[in-house]
């Protein structure tokens, strides 16, 4: 081999090594390159989402709410404050389960929503109006006596029975039932079908509501989208506006607590209940009494306890099988308007029959004085209570009228004397509304009453008790249930709309 032949090898060898660790090197810094641009776009990932969780604060509508609930066209002094309420946003992880399973609509159109959905808040006690983003009309609702039905109006001017408004609860994680202010009705859907029901939180009435841009919302039960149009309907997912909610929060009034009973002292609060110390003679059979054994402080709980023992009518002397209690707060605490809430466990078995209600404190007269049942309980169906009103006969004031026994039901079995619940009434000049550990399931409208108006537009005083209903044939006895029998008082409290 000549030198020359040699010196080209070497340097053919030398040609090929530079060349592998120069695409080496190439390699090394491709992949770098790579990783460091994955960064920030992770980064801009979150940061857009956060975007867009902060940006539903830009929600915003022209409706405010009087007073009296209705809402009426306002401007705000500064032209950048809005007369609504944001509703509030979260950006959950991608295992988290308040993500909904929804698809996210094709980015063809800027007009469209984009990006991932996010989880929502909403305040159970303000009211929401739903506005279709393609028409710019409101989801209302009709029950009249043709139907329950929903459809798609202009926004009203002024709303104060509620038609427009709505509450949004969250039944389950990620689930909400609708239910429209003037009826207690929730908006269903058991099929393609869109209708007003009463509030029983069925599956059909259990929705899942997303935004994918912090302004507009999507509404859906399993695969199927709540559309506006000429009419309101459920559709496939589509890119269609039709599918896009505007939801704006009604400035409504906070509720200020204005008196409660905490029951944190040593004895029951002689300067506000009184005791009836009796037979109330209602068609029960036990005989009322204010001896301590039958109420009583403890634990910070007021306890109304029944016991079967025989006991006499101090007036008559006649002898009934049990005794228990009864107070109210009659000529020492009476409200015109509220919202009248209790936290309590209940007694269980066959004819017991505690009560959370309210009577009229001016007119002496039942039933013109009206009566508000804010809740009823009935021992032998231990999962539901019912709420009631009574009023006179617009014909005939001193025949009791009862305005339909409303009954609400405990998810999945739940029974009421196993745990503590919420129940309370919000009652203004227009309706009479009744939540159970704050889902709403009955509303009364008052405002279109004749001769017995005044039944609810006096103040009103409270009523605890525990009776036991006189035994039924075909019905389990009294006799057979345990006694003693407790009905435990957390607290009661009153507010209102200051």
């Amino acid at each position: 081999m000549t030198k020359a032949k040699m010196i080209f090898q070497q340097l053919l060898v030398l040609t090929l090594v530079l060349l592998i660790i120069f695409a080496g090197c190439s390699t090394e810094n491709g992949v770098q390159s790579s990783e460091s641009s994955e960064l920030p776009e992770s980064s801009q990932a979150v940061s857009s989402s956060e975007s867009s969780a902060s940006s539903v604060s830009e929600v915003s509508s022209e409706v405010s709410s009087s007073e009296d609930g209705s809402s009426s066209s306002s401007s705000s002094p500064s032209s950048s404050t809005s007369s609504t309420s944001s509703v509030s946003s979260s950006v959950p992880s991608q295992s988290s389960s308040t993500v909904p399973s929804s698809t996210s609509p094709s980015s063809s159109s800027s007009s469209k929503p984009q990006g991932n959905p996010v989880a929502v808040e909403f305040n159970k006690e303000k009211f929401y109006i739903f506005t279709n983003v393609a028409t710019g009309k409101v989801l209302s609702a009709s029950t009249s006596s043709t139907g329950r039905r929903v459809m798609l109006s202009d926004k009203l001017e002024n709303d104060g029975l509620g038609s427009q408004h709505w509450q949004i609860f969250e039944y389950k994680k990620g689930q909400y039932s609708l239910v429209v202010k003037n009826s207690g009705k929730s908006l269903t859907a058991p099929e393609v079908s869109i209708s007003l029901d009463d509030t029983r939180l069925l599956d059909a009435q259990l929705w899942k509501i997303v935004t994918y841009d912090g302004k507009n919302f999507k509404i859906s039960r399993g695969n199927l989208f709540l559309t506006g149009g000429e009419t309101v309907s459920m559709s496939e997912e589509n890119d269609s506006n039709t599918q896009l909610w505007k939801i704006d929060q009604l400035n409504t009034k906070d509720w200020t607590l204005v008196w409660s009973d905490e029951f944190n002292g040593s004895s029951i609060d002689r300067n506000v209940w009184n005791y009836e110390d009796y037979y109330a003679n209602r068609g029960d059979q036990q005989v009322y009494t204010s001896n301590s054994r039958n109420s009583f402080i403890k634990d910070g709980n007021l306890v109304i306890r029944t016991l079967k023992e025989p006991t006499k009518d101090r007036y008559t002397g006649i002898e009934y099988p049990y005794s228990s209690a009864s107070l109210n707060t009659k000529g020492k605490k009476s409200f015109l308007y509220g919202k009248f809430e209790i936290r309590c466990k209940l007694p269980s078995g066959p004819r017991i029959w505690p009560a959370f209600w309210t009577d009229g404190d001016v007119d002496p007269n039942w039933p013109q004085r009206g009566e508000i049942d804010i809740f009823e309980f009935y021992g032998d169906r231990p999962g539901e209570i019912k709420a009631n009103i009574w009023r006179g006969r617009d014909d005939n004031l001193a025949v009791a009228q009862q305005w339909g026994a409303k009954t609400f039901r405990l998810p999945d079995n739940k029974e009421f004397p196993k745990d503590f619940h919420i129940m309370h009434a919000e009652w203004d000049q227009y309706q009479i509304r009744f939540y159970c550990d704050g889902l709403h399931y009955a509303t009364y409208n008052i405002s279109n009453g004749a001769g017995d108006k005044k039944a609810f537009s006096q103040p009103h005083f409270i009523w605890v008790n525990t009776a036991i209903e006189n035994d039924k044939a075909g019905y389990p006895s009294a006799s057979t249930n345990t006694y003693p029998q407790d009905y435990i008082i957390d607290y009661i409290r009153v507010y209102q709309q200051k």
